[in-house]
């Protein structure tokens, strides 16, 4: 049988302090991702570029997670990953 997962992706663009801050989601995507043999591993690459005009203090957010149905075999699960990017100059 195969799994099944809907891949989400997002950028979060932090930028300033306080009231003055700014928070903006920059990109995101939804994916289906079909696996033929749901114990191997299934690879991908989530990939994006800085803006240009990033500044020293700014914070960029990538957040990915994977979320499985519950299947005959299998229990609904969720998978999340955070990395942080700090620009620093």
């Amino acid at each position: 049988y195969t799994r099944s997962c809907i891949l989400f992706a997002m950028f979060i663009a932090l930028r300033g302090s306080g009231h003055q801050g700014e928070v903006r989601v920059m990109d995101h995507f939804e994916v289906r991702v079909d696996t033929a043999n749901p114990g191997e591993e299934t690879l991908f690459t989530v990939s994006g570029t800085i803006p240009h005009d990033a500044r020293t203090g700014d914070i960029f957010l990538v957040d990915v997670s994977a979320h499985y149905p519950s299947k005959s075999r299998a229990k609904k699960a969720v998978v999340q990953y955070l990395e942080v990017i700090y620009v620093k100059q």
